[in-house]
């Protein structure tokens, strides 16, 4: 198969743990970048906080932020795409949050802010007042939490306005968005611009949020870290992302290596 772009997602997948970068993955991506392949990064993050990680590998094409609704040119910081929620629109989600006291907070095009406690180690995130007075249409509403307890009340949380998008994005995160916004979406729109074919797509991916992205492409790589669930619509099972397993796949691809194929052990 001829791949034209690989796109990935970063936190569970591009980066370990501790979110570094290895050296080993930033050279492979510049070995595919000048045999002619595009590189983008397709993440959760607000845009502001892939900023860094695009410079480091040196990305010159689009990045799809906040699961796809916010495309941007990481070098001039032009927004090709965005598309967000109404204020009125998380309304509920709000008023249910707020005598819980669970933690929430809202990414727009200027940042991300809550009126909750901070938890977690989420980037860039500005306390104020009251987010119901944001002007500003809000790409995604992330309710945070410990694992067990986002378990607990992920089904509340759908029932709360079922015409919205409402996605597990990690462990830690549960992400609500206009129905349409996901990765795999942003990606198709990408790729006719380009004149690039899905099957001519490899996408890596590690959680729910990535979903769409594994089906849409031609190859759809999930990392062993990931969900069962995930892992079983995968057409291969990379190593974990402690394991560099991006970078392993790749290699694998340009024909320095065999890389190893999980899939076949589960």
């Amino acid at each position: 198969m001829n791949i034209k772009l690989i796109i990935t997602d970063i936190d569970g997948t591009l980066l370990r743990n501790d979110h570094s970068l290895t050296k080993r993955t930033v050279k492979v991506f510049g070995e595919w970048r000048r045999q002619g392949a595009k590189v983008m990064l397709a993440t959760g993050r607000h845009p502001v906080s892939c900023r860094s990680l695009a410079k480091q590998l040196n990305l010159e094409d689009p990045v799809i932020s906040l699961n796809g609704g916010c495309v941007f040119d990481p070098r001039s910081d032009e927004i090709f795409y965005q598309e967000g929620l109404e204020m009125e629109d998380l309304h509920p989600f709000i008023e249910w949050a707020r005598p819980l006291k669970q933690a929430y907070h809202l990414n727009t095009i200027k940042g991300c802010f809550t009126d909750t406690e901070k938890i977690g180690h989420f980037e860039h995130l500005q306390q104020i007042k009251d987010v119901t007075t944001i002007k500003d249409p809000v790409m995604k509403m992330a309710i945070t939490g410990a694992e067990e307890k986002l378990n607990s009340i992920f089904d509340e949380v759908c029932s709360i306005e079922t015409t919205h998008r409402i996605v597990r994005s990690g462990e830690d995160t549960i992400d609500v968005m206009p129905s349409h916004v996901n990765k795999g979406a942003a990606m198709r729109t990408i790729c006719e611009r380009l004149g690039i074919h899905p099957n001519e797509v490899i996408a890596f991916g590690n959680y729910f949020n990535d979903r769409e992205m594994i089906r849409e492409a031609g190859i759809g790589v999930v990392m062993n870290n990931a969900p069962s669930a995930l892992k079983a619509e995968a057409d291969i099972i990379a190593l974990s992302n402690e394991e560099e397993g991006v970078a392993d796949i790749l290699e694998a691809m340009l024909g320095e290596k065999p890389f190893k194929n999980t899939a076949a052990e589960a």
